[in-house]
């Protein structure tokens, strides 16, 4: 052994042989590989190992069954591994094909047995339902653009944003939704000219609910811009309208 150990790490030898009989063999369909026209040996029985410096052929497998040389040539030796039936190889496709229409008819939702019929029409089924889908799902995302950019729009007429910042506010919608985007808006106060509250000075006094709550400047602008208000006003305050000479 050691003389052999040495001989191996020398590279003198650097090949080797086995000699095994053949105990079971199996033509299950997941043993063949594509070409292989005989059974698979599924089970063998050690019987030499022979160490060698240079084999007769690199590729050479002898195979032994009692002591008798197994050759693997076709029409030899069928009775030690026999030979794949003729239809073999079609009928380990068929029954890879017959598994996949099962799992295919499972994954629909069908039973096994399913036809190819059957698997077909639920197959049309689906894509006529995925067809809707995608359908629906345009229209639903067309109303939406449609409702962000009215919401925008609005926001612009109030004077909440500016026209510039439309693409912005637009963006925001269909990034976060309609629902962000408007609870956005709504934070954003409208924007007052110095001219508008000057205006405005005239009609402060709609927010007053009595006449004395209301300042003296303020009051006889009132009475000579928004003689209703006035009116109320002091209605509120007397329980009567008063005489006014125009």
């Amino acid at each position: 052994a050691m003389k052999i150990k040495s001989k191996y790490e020398s590279g003198i030898i650097r090949m080797s042989s086995i000699g095994f009989d053949v105990v079971e063999t199996s033509e299950e369909p997941l043993l063949i590989q594509q070409g292989q026209r005989r059974a698979t040996v599924t089970k063998a029985k050690l019987i030499e190992v022979s160490l060698t410096d240079i084999g007769a052929n690199d590729d050479a497998l002898v195979l032994y069954k009692d002591g008798k040389m197994i050759s693997l040539s076709i029409g030899d030796d069928k009775d030690i591994i026999p030979t794949l039936k003729k239809d073999k190889n079609k009928e380990n496709k068929n029954n890879e094909s017959k598994y996949e229409m099962k799992l295919i008819a499972l994954k629909l939702g069908l039973p096994e047995s399913a036809t190819e019929t059957e698997i077909l029409q639920k197959i049309g089924e689906l894509q006529q339902s995925s067809n809707q889908v995608v359908k629906l799902q345009k229209q639903l995302d067309d109303q939406l653009d449609s409702a962000i950019d009215q919401c925008v729009e609005a926001a612009i007429k109030s004077k909440k944003i500016t026209a510039e910042k439309k693409a912005h506010f637009v963006s925001i919608g269909k990034t976060s939704g309609l629902e962000v985007l408007n609870a956005t808006l709504e934070m954003i106060e409208p924007a007052i000219k110095p001219s508008d509250v000057i205006h405005k000075s005239g009609t402060e006094g709609t927010t007053y609910k009595k006449m004395s709550e209301v300042p003296e400047r303020e009051l006889l602008e009132m009475r000579k811009k928004d003689i209703e208000t006035y009116k109320r006003l002091f209605k509120a305050e007397y329980g009567y309208e008063p005489e006014i000479e125009n």
